[in-house]
């Protein structure tokens, strides 16, 4: 698999934008909807308060990027696709240091 990045920067969003970064946070989605957060899970992998909060606050904004909200971006070429990848600041940070983003 070959990977290359074009951009990679923190941007203020023109429009609405959809996170990619909800498919990491599956368990938080199934939890959203059954009406509960069992903040159990979240501690599980060792989240700090703070970082769940942002999950929760994310998933509550169903993973959208606001208009004039300063966001993650990074464009790119991966397995010979091009690619845009747009994520609320201090997510990707909780998906690389808890290993969320590796496939099994």
């Amino acid at each position: 698999m070959s990977h290359t990045i074009f951009q990679q920067k923190n941007v203020v969003a023109r429009k609405n934008y959809y996170s990619d970064t909800g498919q990491f946070f599956e368990w938080a989605n199934s939890a959203k909807e059954s009406g509960k957060y069992d903040l159990k899970e979240f501690e599980s992998i060792g989240m700090s308060s703070e970082e769940i909060l942002l999950i929760v606050k994310c998933r509550y904004n169903k993973w959208q990027i606001q208009k004039g909200e300063l966001h993650y971006y990074q464009s790119g070429v991966y397995d010979g696709m091009v690619y845009q990848f747009r994520a609320p600041l201090g997510v990707m940070d909780i998906v690389t240091k808890y290993s969320l983003n590796e496939e099994d």
